[in-house]
């Protein structure tokens, strides 16, 4: 619930005071300005809290953004609305979406940007940040921009601010889409709280497709060839400990649409195990529960908490549909480690690595990555399949195969000699030291139509009765590693 909300330049003058809720006065804007904008090298966070108020920023260019709550929620969800917010300004205001919002933007555009959080938030509640469905009720003319940060700086005789915040606009981007993936998984299918700020191809008037509920998607929208494709993406996360036991063991996957329907289709499917020939050899393959899901806001959620059914109508062109955390056990590659200490300098490794997937699938880009103590002097391997080489730079044995067959069995071994640095106890140092605190084996591969965490696409419907057309319909599933680690 959102108290209040404030726009400050540089020198922390207020361009924008919007309260939106009863228990905090208007010079409540003054506390953050003295608290934060005027003491910045002491800033480590963008929440602050004192007594019962919390004050919430982000920067962007030379502009604070402040929203002020006294309720105790959740911040992940307050900092999403202020990237957004802020992602709507600029589409309007801004001719290049490259460039950032100055002081001299918010007042020329100051009616319209009042006039956008009277339609974005209601009694402190947000409402709708789609930019489609809210530009028919905006009256205010928009002043595009035709200045720069550096102009305005230069128009100010400002200093540019190098202190340290939490969320300065230093991230860039991408960091910032990065904190609010991270924040929105926390919250299990929470897409549908904020809109998604964009306009997508092929668009209409979008008054009407706003009032009947779905403001995602224009009306109007024709194709001459109806087609859609469904993208599985999966990121398998492993890690084992020195005595083979498994510590964690999980997938995030993702699933986005690329959508060129006509009129306003109802798409649906379900995910599961795919009942095929294909895991006929592996008993052990089965789809596993998903969990901590996180829904595009088209996807009705009724439907999916009764029957499993993902039911929406999708926007115009590609857009993340869901994303998902699978638990599981079904790891394609199972990798035995074995280090002998022979003498005081030198090392012997046995590695067998085991392909567990069916045998009609394949790997790509198979990389084993197996640390070597730095001081490696002289390196003797032998592996009965695959190319392996030592990589000194990396301290690495590096053990490539461009492809791997299922139900496959390799091996390497591997002499390793070090510089000898004798101890007390007859040992080298460096060699003792290093396999007390050893790295980690790694593996990198990727996996094309298949799915590790046994989910698939069992079915892909699509209904328009206005148009009656057969769409053409994909589905492509990419598997790959993202951090897969085995203790030595």
């Amino acid at each position: 619930m959102i108290t209040g909300l404030f726009i400050y330049n540089h020198k922390g003058e207020v361009l924008i005071s919007r309260l939106f809720r009863e228990g905090v006065k208007r010079n409540v804007c003054e506390v953050f300005r003295i608290q934060v904008i005027s003491n910045l090298s002491d800033v480590k966070s963008p929440v602050l809290t004192l007594g019962s108020t919390t004050f919430l920023h982000i920067r962007h260019g030379l502009l604070w953004l402040v929203v002020v709550t006294r309720s105790n929620v959740d911040a992940s969800t307050i900092l999403e609305f202020q990237y957004k917010f802020m992602e709507l300004l600029s589409s309007l205001i801004l001719e290049n979406q490259s460039k950032k919002l100055t002081e001299t933007d918010i007042k020329d555009n100051f009616s319209l940007i009042y006039e956008i959080l009277d339609e974005v938030i209601e009694f402190g509640y947000v409402s709708n940040l789609d930019l489609n469905s809210l530009k028919p009720y905006l009256t205010s003319p928009i002043t595009k921009s035709s200045s720069s940060i550096a102009q305005e700086f230069e128009n100010n005789n400002g200093k540019m601010m190098k202190g340290v915040t939490g969320l300065s606009s230093s991230m860039g981007g991408s960091t910032a889409s990065g904190l609010l993936a991270r924040a929105t998984t926390m919250r299990r299918k929470s897409a549908g709280k904020l809109a998604t700020v964009a306009s997508f191809p092929n668009a209409g008037s979008p008054l009407e497709n706003s009032e009947s509920g779905t403001p995602w998607r224009s009306t109007g929208i024709k194709y001459k060839k109806n087609q859609v494709q469904l993208s599985v993406v999966e990121n398998v996360n492993l890690l084992v400990s020195s005595s083979g036991s498994t510590i964690r063991s999980y997938v995030e996957g993702t699933i986005t649409m690329d959508s060129k329907l006509s009129g306003t289709p109802t798409c649906s499917f379900a995910l599961g195990r795919e009942d095929s020939s294909r895991y006929e050899d592996d008993d052990t393959l089965q789809s596993s529960q998903l969990t901590d899901c996180n829904f595009h806001q088209s996807v009705n959620l009724k439907d999916f908490d009764e029957d499993g059914l993902i039911r929406f109508i999708p926007p115009d062109g590609e857009f993340e549909l869901m994303k998902y955390r699978v638990n599981t056990s079904n790891m394609p590659f199972t990798v035995y480690v074995d280090i002998d200490t022979i003498g005081n300098s030198k090392l012997e490794y046995h590695i067998q690595l085991i392909s567990n997937y069916p045998k009609k699938t394949t790997a790509d880009n198979v990389t084993v990555k197996i640390p070597i103590p730095q001081s490696t002097i002289r390196s003797k391997i032998n592996a009965d399949n695959g190319k392996a080489k030592i990589l000194d730079d990396q301290a690495i044995i590096q053990w490539q195969f461009k492809k791997i067959e299922g139900k496959q069995n390799f091996k390497l071994t591997a002499e390793i000699e070090t510089v000898q640095h004798s101890t007390a106890t007859g040992g080298s140092h460096d060699l003792i030291s290093w396999m007390k605190s050893k790295p980690p084996i790694s593996m990198n591969f990727n996996m094309d139509m298949y799915s590790i965490s046994g989910n698939v696409v069992k079915f892909l419907n699509i209904m328009e009765p206005n148009e009656g057309y057969h769409a053409v319909k994909w589905v492509k599933y990419n598997s790959k590693a993202k951090s897969y680690e085995i203790r030595m």
